[in-house]
């Protein structure tokens, strides 16, 4: 059948156009406008049926189901949109992810100096519908108090959680060990003093699953945080952002993460080395520099705003033993920023000793509390030496001795409740 002239040379038109649309959702990522996520259900059956007209055929079935997808691309270094992939849902993985016994995803919570909302957060994971596989808390808390310590235990002994307790006191080393501990394909990490959605997990699992339509090199997954003054927003594709709104509705791929809400890929992300141990302190951005790396080695970061909680942001233990960093000399919150900028390059290392320490004084609290400024410069002035000490030495990654050596961890950490002393890694 052909058509000439009038609407007919508009619907070969859109034919071709819709041609093209039908390979994209074979997987043929493609460069977009910027546009939400969505998903064109019924319009693309109606494109389906002009196809037929042009063609002469009955459209297929599973044609007219065919669902596509628009995943927009977030830049951290724009602070807006860059683009986007377009595809369909995903017929295929590498493995089940969801499977009999429930979602293979084993849940770790890093806890340093928390107590009864440490125990509030792992009930609210063990009562995950579905539940995921595991749950290993590892407790860098040097003394709980008896009963806090009494209740661990007896989730432990009943086979609840694995407690590893270690004689540490680092985020990024705290979440190696869980990453080699770890006996699934994918691995959350959980802050220790959130409110988890019921469905989190399984949550989590199915945006994994969408994001491999988009994306088969997706590895790692990032639900979205509620701050403890924040609400949901939606992101305006015109404006810039200083960082990526994690509390936001909207799904897309980043190069951006935070580790409070953040699925990985276990196997990848121990090939990667894991997450850097020269982040001292509050470990700022150490997520950061673990999503770049992600995305340099050709993987990707999903953002999935239904697989969301809380942050009550507890008022004593993890970071908050650091003091508060509006008034604080010490350089254990600006050292994150400095290093990762040296990380980056030179041109980025040098903005940010530029910015940074203003930016970090040109606040609300420094304008009613203009004597701490000298405070705070002093303590960027601090961050950024030791920041160049950090990145003159090298990160300090999973080393691959150790990485081999992670399903024998496995098995030492079997026991109910136990002491495991990290080894030491070395630099990549």
């Amino acid at each position: 059948m052909s058509f000439s002239g009038g609407k007919s040379d508009g619907v070969e038109c859109r034919a071709r156009q819709m041609q093209q649309c039908e390979g994209a959702t074979r997987g043929l990522a493609g460069s977009c406008d910027v546009a939400p996520a969505i998903v064109a259900r019924e319009g693309c059956a109606r494109e389906v049926m002009m196809l037929s007209a042009v063609s002469g055929q009955r459209p297929d079935r599973d044609v007219q189901a065919r669902e596509v997808m628009y995943v927009p691309t977030f830049s951290s270094r724009t602070g807006g949109f860059v683009g986007g992939v377009m595809a369909a849902p995903p017929t295929s993985g590498d493995g089940p992810l969801v499977g009999p016994a429930g979602p293979d995803v084993t849940v770790v919570i890093p806890t340093f100096g928390r107590h009864q909302v440490l125990l509030d957060t792992i009930e609210r994971a063990l009562a995950t519908d579905p539940p995921p596989a595991e749950v290993i808390v590892v407790d860098q808390t040097p003394d709980h108090p008896p009963a806090v310590t009494a209740t661990l235990r007896r989730f432990a002994d009943r086979g609840a959680i694995r407690w590893i307790r270690v004689r540490i006191a680092s985020q990024p080393a705290a979440m190696n060990l869980g990453l080699l501990a770890a006996r699934t394909q994918y691995v959350l990490f959980h802050d220790d003093d959130v409110v988890q959605d019921p469905g989190i997990v399984g949550a989590v699992a199915r945006a994994i699953q969408r994001a491999r339509g988009a994306a088969p090199s997706c590895w790692c997954v990032c639900g979205q945080v509620i701050q403890p003054e924040q609400t949901v927003v939606s992101i305006d594709s015109s404006k810039r952002y200083f960082q990526f709104p994690f509390n936001s509705d909207r799904a897309c791929f980043l190069d951006d993460a935070m580790a409070g809400n953040l699925c990985v890929h276990r196997q990848r992300a121990i090939d990667l080395g894991g997450f850097d141990e020269n982040f001292l302190g509050a470990a700022y951005r150490c997520e950061t520099e673990f999503a770049r790396r992600v995305v340099r080695a050709g993987g990707k970061v999903y953002f999935e705003p239904s697989a969301s909680l809380r942050h009550l942001r507890a008022p004593t233990g993890g970071v908050r033993v650091h003091g508060d960093n509006r008034r604080t000399w010490r350089p254990y919150f600006p050292v994150g920023s400095y290093y990762i900028a040296l990380r980056t390059g030179a041109r980025e290392a040098v903005r940010t000793a530029l910015w940074l320490p203003w930016r970090a004084s040109a606040t609300r609290y420094h304008v009613r509390h203009p004597w701490f400024i000298p405070v705070t410069f002093t303590s960027n002035c601090l961050g950024l030496g030791l920041a160049l000490s950090l990145w003159a030495r090298g990160p300090r990654l999973i080393s691959r001795a150790r990485a081999r050596a992670s399903s024998f961890a496995s098995e030492l950490v079997r026991a109910p409740a136990c002491d495991a002393v990290p080894q030491r890694t070395e630099s990549s």
